[in-house]
């Protein structure tokens, strides 16, 4: 058997609870591993899903200010978008939209 450098792929089809993640955010050179790593897994969860510091403090060893920080580059390339809005009775709460392909900017 000859061995070749590099990865050697073992793929197994999935049939059920997968999520398919497109190259242009596992493979971003722009984005960190940490901010990969959490648009994989906001892409994974259903609509609706919370996802803010705290929620992901829940799912993620790494701690808030570097959950915040993934956020804000995932923001910044343009695969979130949090806004605040309002809810009945006055109260504010954000929001996100998370893009399956980023946003380009000025569109």
């Amino acid at each position: 058997m000859t061995h070749r450098s590099g990865v050697q792929h073992v793929t197994t089809r999935h049939t059920s609870r997968f999520t398919v993640v497109g190259n242009h955010l596992a493979q971003h050179r722009g984005l960190s591993g940490s901010a990969r790593g959490v648009g994989v897994y906001i892409q994974s969860v259903r609509s609706g899903s919370p996802v803010g510091i705290d929620d992901l403090c829940g799912e993620f060893p790494e701690g808030a200010t570097r959950l915040a920080s993934a956020l804000r580059e995932l923001e910044a390339h343009g695969y979130l978008e949090r806004r605040v809005v309002r809810l009945r009775r006055g109260r504010l709460r954000r929001a996100g939209l998370r893009r399956g392909r980023p946003r380009v900017p000025g569109a």
